[in-house]
């Protein structure tokens, strides 16, 4: 799984930001890792959760 996707992913899942930055390498101000977050946290509550799409 590439990086970005285990940002998303586990963002999506709950899993805390802390654990995904050091899991993954990035230094606290990553603008790339923080973008993955923003992009995992959009998907949170999606209108679709839940119904299989």
């Amino acid at each position: 799984m590439r990086l970005g996707g285990l940002v998303i992913t586990g963002r999506k899942n709950g899993m805390r930001v802390e654990k995904l930055r050091t899991q993954g390498g990035w230094s606290a101000n990553s603008p790339v890792f923080w973008e993955y977050i923003d992009e995992g946290e959009m998907c949170e509550d999606a209108a679709t959760d839940g119904i299989g799409l």
